[in-house]
């Protein structure tokens, strides 16, 4: 490309239309704010890929005008279950679900990246019961309801959280 065609900005010169023509499928527009995906067996980039970004940084799948900084449509979003292992110290950047085999006889889980806003689930399948207790950098308090009390040994309870500021709702069950 010469220094001529680097100086278009709103159109393509004839020379750089001819090296592009046949590689660009869909319309001859960037106004749909579609992400470009290329097609796996042809190498062309496709347009209307199902996900766009608007002006305002908001995106959408599935959906051409998202109001939100995230808007999915035509389906659920889904996490993997994480296996913790028997592991106190929980990362919820592996997944909003994850599950323990820990005991809370004398431990307390530790969580990373549990952020505001978020809802995550721990299932707890101890071999001893135990009363679970929580804590979160730049969290003061977990609130539970019902009260927070022993586990059941070899029995799984479910734990739910959702982290609103500084505080952690906590609902859960046990018996499982």
């Amino acid at each position: 490309m010469n220094n001529t065609e680097f100086g278009y900005l709103d159109g393509v010169t004839s020379a750089v239309q001819t090296q592009l023509d046949g590689k660009v499928v869909g319309a001859a527009s960037a106004t749909d704010k579609a992400i470009a995906r290329f097609d796996g067996a042809t190498g062309k980039v496709v347009q209307n890929s199902g996900v766009v970004i608007d002006n305002s940084g908001n995106v959408g799948i599935g959906i051409t005008n998202p109001y939100a900084k995230l808007v999915v449509s035509g389906g659920q979003i889904l996490s993997m279950v994480k296996d913790a292992g028997s592991s106190i110290s929980i990362n919820w950047n592996d997944g909003n679900v994850q599950y323990t085999s820990a005991s809370c006889q004398t431990t307390s889980f530790s969580f990373s990246n549990m952020f505001e806003g978020g809802s995550y689930t721990l299932f707890v399948t101890g071999s001893t019961s135990g009363t679970c207790s929580f804590s979160q950098s730049g969290v003061t308090v977990f609130k539970f309801l019902p009260p927070n009390a022993p586990t059941l040994a070899n029995k799984t309870s479910v734990y739910n959280f959702i982290r609103a500021g500084n505080i952690v709702y906590v609902s859960w069950a046990t018996g499982y």
